[in-house]
């Protein structure tokens, strides 16, 4: 399962095929090792009612469950005669072969059960159908906005510049350089892009928090977003 999985260990060993089966091994993540305070875990003791268990290695930690929520204490032990299901990496370029020969294994050591199977890549999907489709409404919504806005903001330049045709022809003659042009231009409107700004940020500011909140795991949120987007 360890290598099937890809997952990692930092101390201790897996359970090994040319061993003697452990009596009461376990494999821990560090979330467990964390949960249990084990301050020297491969060789501990764990006790659940009558059992006990001895923990052979550490797993590093990875996601159990779906992002919007933490990292749980796992423990891992030898699947027994009552194990249903079964986890296979399949070899790249020969998906559809290799499940034909799981089936036909299937079909001679479980006979008459159903073989069901998934995907871990379509379950992880499904996990996150929701955050797509408010990503993909999100950015549709932010395009609109932005489109429309920069066409505002064109049409008060263009119809400003119009009106002053004649103010800034009197100004070039006169030695205007285009820098201070552009800026008795921009001035006018500028202080409203300013303002909305201003509005806008403690507002989306508010809104990316609370929906971050819904993850267990977060990217800070600096101020970079919110001057790239004024900009």
């Amino acid at each position: 399962f360890v290598a099937a999985m890809g997952l990692r260990l930092v101390s201790g060993r897996n359970f090994e095929t040319e061993r003697a089966p452990d009596p009461g091994g376990v494999l821990i993540n560090e979330k467990a090792v964390q949960a249990f305070k084990l301050a020297n875990p491969v060789g501990a003791r764990l006790r659940a009612g009558e059992e006990t268990f001895r923990v052979i290695g550490v797993l590093k930690d990875w996601h159990t469950n779906s992002i919007h929520s933490e990292i749980y204490p796992v423990l891992a032990y030898p699947a027994g005669e009552d194990a249903a299901e079964v986890v296979v990496r399949l070899p790249e370029g020969r998906t559809s072969e290799t499940i034909r020969e799981i089936r036909s294994v299937w079909g001679r050591l479980m006979p008459g059960q159903p073989f069901d199977l998934e995907f871990v890549d379509e379950v992880l999907v499904r996990a996150y159908v929701e955050d797509r489709r408010l990503a993909i409404l999100l950015v549709s919504f932010c395009f609109l906005t932005i489109l429309v806005a920069c066409l505002g903001v064109f049409g008060l330049a263009s119809f400003s510049a119009e009106q002053r045709t004649k103010e800034i022809g009197i100004r070039k003659v006169l030695g205007a350089s285009v820098p201070a042009l552009v800026m008795l231009l921009v001035r006018n409107y500028s202080r409203w892009v300013l303002w909305a700004n201003l509005l806008a940020w403690p507002a989306a500011y508010f809104a990316v928090r609370k929906w971050l909140s819904a993850f267990a795991y977060r990217t800070p949120l600096g101020p970079g977003p919110f001057v790239l987007a004024g900009l």
